[in-house]
């Protein structure tokens, strides 16, 4: 490849797919902001971990409802061009 002087060509829906890819891990992201990283617990910090939980729901909602109509708008598109 060093003595060539073109570059490779890029493979057809490369582009689709890096934007695919990006696109589940920010929903992934999303996904690990509002429900956390899945552990077992004991009853007690079960409990304290409800009320952290509905002190949070508010600020749950707001990313959940800034977030959606970003992600639909960007998903539209990568469903068309399949």
């Amino acid at each position: 490849m060093l003595d060539r002087i073109d570059p490779p060509g890029i493979p057809e829906g490369y582009g689709i797919s890096v934007a695919y890819a990006a696109l589940l891990d920010v929903i992934r992201s999303i996904s690990l902001a509002i429900n956390g990283p899945s552990k077992v617990e004991s009853n007690e910090d079960q409990s304290n971990d409800n009320q952290e939980n509905l002190k949070n729901k508010a600020v749950h909602a707001q990313l959940v409802n800034s977030s959606w109509c970003g992600l639909l708008a960007a998903l539209s598109p990568l469903l068309e061009a399949r």
